[in-house]
């Protein structure tokens, strides 16, 4: 229900405008990279909540571990994944971003 209620805005920013931009006959060549960037855009805007759920039950792992060796690992370990995930799907975003201004696709076309 939390991880619901988490993302309900971009459900509904999703439910707004749809996934897909176009409908039927009137669909371009274009439309598939408008299709993609939105596609790209709400998983990374839903990356962020989710590594910080993520993070969050490890850290109540890691309280609740009861001074056991093997919980506090796989807390640190849930805990250090969230982060390194998150910062993997921002640097991968990073470099794709610049790699297409730097071939002049970060314009008005641009899929991401």
């Amino acid at each position: 229900m939390a991880a619901f209620v988490l993302f309900l805005p971009y459900y509904s920013s999703a439910a707004d405008e749809g996934l897909v931009p176009c409908t039927g006959a009137d669909c371009h060549i274009s439309d598939l990279g408008e299709l993609v960037n939105r596609i790209i855009t709400f998983l990374i805007a839903i990356s962020f909540p989710l590594a910080a759920v993520m993070f969050a039950i490890g850290g109540f792992m890691l309280m609740f571990s009861g001074g056991n060796q093997g919980k506090i690992d796989t807390a640190k370990s849930l805990m250090k994944s969230s982060v390194l995930g998150l910062l993997l799907i921002l640097f991968a975003y990073l470099i794709i971003k610049t790699l297409l201004g730097v071939l002049g696709l970060g314009g008005e076309y641009s899929w991401l």
